[in-house]
């Protein structure tokens, strides 16, 4: 009797332990691709308004930490002209990977407008 309630216990917890895992997981390299997307924000915000353009940001690369920890990680920039105001540009960043179960992941966006400053 206790082998088959010990077998029961073990067939509903091994999976469930799993999934923890799994969920933890993914948790964790969603944490890390925000923060490099972050990151990478910071970088083109803080660029000279002249600078702020798709080739610049282009150049712009993954922390080596973030390739190894996001699979087959996919970073895209855009950078464009804002549509009602002048001397403003809207920058958007979107990082995805891939999962365990090699689907791509829900991708982390960031989109920040800069504007070009007075001079004094």
């Amino acid at each position: 009797m206790a082998g088959v309630l010990l077998m029961t216990v073990s067939m509903i917890m091994v999976p469930a332990i799993y999934w923890v895992h799994r969920e933890r997981r993914q948790t964790e390299r969603r944490q890390i691709a925000i923060v490099e997307v972050e990151n990478l924000m910071e970088r083109a915000v803080t660029l000279p308004f002249d600078e702020v353009q798709q080739s610049t940001v282009d150049k712009f690369a993954l922390s080596e930490s973030a390739i190894r920890q996001l699979p087959d990680a996919s970073l895209q920039f855009k950078v464009s002209n804002a549509d009602d105001v002048q001397q403003m540009k809207k920058i958007g960043i979107q990082l995805d990977w891939k999962n365990d179960q090699g689907i791509r992941a829900m991708p982390v966006r960031l989109t920040s407008w800069v504007c070009l400053k007075e001079q004094q």
